[in-house]
């Protein structure tokens, strides 16, 4: 049991940083086993698709976003912490419009 679990902490540690660099439709299941040493039984043993993937590594980015940004911040309300969370996401959505 500890080793499906080692495996399917593996897959999942790869594909947020491959997605944003190669973009999701550029990102083939092969080249995420490749960064994560498993194989294609491993991957599909834990996972159905590639889709089903990249949702379970996007909830696992914005759990962490949320630890690390925003619960902080609801936590110990600094007025200076709240304005670097605004300025953060601020350029977080000016970044995704584009130029």
């Amino acid at each position: 049991m500890q080793t499906q679990v080692k495996s399917r902490e593996k897959i999942l540690a790869k594909p947020a940083d491959l997605f944003h660099a190669r973009g999701f439709n550029h990102t083939s299941i092969q080249v995420i086993l490749e960064a994560a040493s498993v194989n294609t039984s491993n991957f599909h043993y834990h996972f159905e698709s590639k889709e089903q993937l990249g949702l379970e590594a996007l909830v696992l980015r914005m759990g962490r976003f949320y630890l690390l940004v925003i619960e902080p911040s609801l936590v110990k309300i600094e007025p200076e912490l709240i304005r670097r969370n605004f300025e953060m996401l601020h350029a977080f959505i000016d970044g995704r419009r584009g130029p």
